[in-house]
């Protein structure tokens, strides 16, 4: 069981695109709103898309200290796996970037945690779910990946115990689950909208809550929020996934942008709306960071 989020606290999740979907959080919110009104707590989406852990270091200053969190709610893995070297054929060559992916990803998720208690924050981690690997869909599977993000859920499970940490086992939960259940879209990796509900629902009821019921949207006083969150998840997963240079002055983030939506062609559709988005939400990243912050206090906080 996972400890309620005491009175006051700050709650930044970190993750990967699981966590900047914004479902686990914004049920969360909803859940202590109705369940515990006199627990006011602050929960800020810090998932960047595309990301991995050893990508957190580049914006734990800007995107969670910040924020002066109490807690924190950490779930990578998908992204850290180099799941794409899957389909080369079997190498010892293939062999050792799988390992050298897999010892970065355990020295990145200790250092952060240790990084992240070090200054008070109490950490929960998260396994990532599974692979769906063994279900109908239109995209092809990466064949093996079920076992290859089990040996990264397994890490988690190992750096909890070591650091004695509570433990949100998505990838025990879900790997039972989806046995009599739909819960993946067709990319194998990503939720469909009620995976990602049924994560949010285990979340909570991980802590001791039941959400209720099923819900695939936010409820009216949070979807400006919601929106506004959407946004600022625009702006970091293309300073990640597009722009790849954080320090880089705004004029050349926004021409690099501009550059891959217009030359790319054979890429990922959603990697060319990210590009569009970043280049139209990137200069005013400030007023709907803003927002976000106003738009949450004046609709959960008051």
């Amino acid at each position: 069981m996972l400890e309620k989020f005491p009175n006051g606290a700050r709650v930044c999740f970190i993750g990967d695109s699981l966590t900047a979907q914004n479902t686990v959080q914004w049920m969360t919110v909803d859940c202590y709103k109705r369940n515990l009104p006199d627990t006011k707590i602050k929960v800020i989406n810090c998932g960047v898309g595309g990301g991995t852990a050893y990508d957190a270091f580049q914006y734990l200053e800007d995107d969670v200290f910040i924020h002066n969190p109490t807690h924190a709610v950490i779930g990578f893995g998908i992204n850290d796996c180099g799941r794409w070297d899957l389909t080369n054929p079997r190498s010892p060559e293939r062999y050792n970037r799988l390992v050298a992916c897999f010892e970065r990803y355990k020295k990145s998720v200790r250092e952060l945690c240790d990084i992240l208690i070090e200054r008070g924050i109490k950490v929960t981690l998260c396994t990532p779910p599974p692979y769906d690997e063994y279900h109908e869909s239109t995209e092809p599977a990466f064949r093996g990946c079920f076992a290859l993000i089990l040996a990264y859920a397994e890490e988690v499970r190992k750096i909890a115990k070591e650091k004695n940490l509570p433990l949100c086992d998505y990838f025990d939960f879900f790997a039972r689950e989806m046995q009599t259940d739909i819960l993946y879209s067709a990319d194998r990796i990503h939720p469909n909208a009620h995976g990602y509900f049924t994560m949010g629902k285990f979340f909570l009821a991980e802590q001791g809550l039941d959400f209720g019921e099923e819900k695939l949207t936010p409820p009216e006083y949070l979807q400006e929020w919601h929106k506004k969150v959407g946004e600022k998840i625009e702006i970091y997963g293309g300073e990640l996934m597009i722009v790849k240079n954080y320090t880089a002055p705004l004029e050349e983030k926004l021409r690099l942008a501009e550059e891959f939506a217009r030359t790319r062609t054979n890429v990922n559709p959603r990697l060319i709306e990210v590009a569009n988005n970043f280049v139209r939400l990137k200069p005013n990243q400030a007023e709907i960071l803003k927002e976000v912050d106003e738009l949450y206090t004046k609709n959960v906080l008051n």
